[in-house]
């Protein structure tokens, strides 16, 4: 177990959900059951539905979109595009993979 950071929507879905599921320890956060995982087609027919319903065509256009909003968060950053952070471009747009 290790403890890793979040948004505090994304805690707050999180802590919900344990409460409703019953789910704790070692069980499986998001199984078909506690022990057993889910089926990826399952999760993605459910994905697709809710982004049809959401107006969103893809996650990608989703992703999109959630980059647009927390891009302002970030220059907010103290380390927000300098050498060293993260591997940065430092040309307010994301970090680059691998670095």
């Amino acid at each position: 177990v290790r403890g890793v950071p979040m948004a505090l929507p994304v805690r707050r879905e999180l802590r919900e959900l344990k409460l409703r599921s019953g789910r704790d320890g070692d069980d499986l956060v998001f199984g078909r059951t506690a022990s057993e995982p889910f089926f990826p087609s399952t999760v993605r027919a459910a994905a697709l539905q809710a982004w049809k319903a959401a107006g969103v065509e893809s996650i990608n256009a989703a992703r999109g979109a959630a980059l647009r909003d927390m891009i302002p968060a970030w220059k907010g950053f103290p380390h927000y595009g300098k050498p060293g952070w993260g591997g940065g471009r430092g040309d307010g747009n994301r970090p680059e993979r691998g670095a």
